[in-house]
């Protein structure tokens, strides 16, 4: 008697962590795409608030009289880059690689590619030297922080 017992508690335990195994790899299948995309949107957040960080100081010190300087510590998030457009009219814009399924944000935002995510800000007819400073992080693993340094000349900007 006490044999049929333990098989019976055997097979229960075996039906059970096989219903369990299976229940965990439906749930990881399901909430993949979620979990990246609220990665991917985070991650275009923290882009969008340092180019706009950047663009800011660089209206700033345009529009103000004389000299100046400004430092900024940005975080450009990894797989992700700023780029300091010369020319009429300059402007700041960002650039994003998505991880998961394309995302609303990436879809409206002009490109035909829904695994990039970009945008640009405006920043008027202003004299722009980008200084070959690097805001672009194509490390897989983490963001970075860069230390960027606005300087204006009677109304030329510089960043180093």
């Amino acid at each position: 008697m006490k044999s049929k017992k333990g098989q019976i508690s055997i097979e229960f335990m075996l039906i059970i962590i096989i219903c369990l195994g299976y229940l965990h790899l439906l749930t990881i299948n399901v909430l993949e795409p979620a979990i990246n995309a609220a990665e991917d949107t985070t991650r275009l957040g923290q882009a969008k608030l340092s180019a706009e960080k950047l663009a800011s100081a660089i209206n700033e010190m345009s529009s103000s009289l004389g000299e100046g300087k400004r430092t900024l510590h940005l975080f450009v998030p990894k797989n992700s880059e700023i780029i300091c457009n010369i020319g009429s009219p300059a402007s700041i814009s960002f650039a994003m690689d998505l991880y998961g399924q394309s995302i609303y944000a990436c879809e409206t935002d002009g490109d035909s590619n829904n695994k990039k995510c970009t945008s640009e800000i405006d920043l008027g007819n202003i004299t722009l030297d980008c200084g070959g400073v690097d805001l672009s992080n194509p490390n897989a693993d983490k963001g970075k922080f860069v230390k960027v340094t606005v300087d204006s000349d009677s109304g030329d900007i510089t960043l180093s």
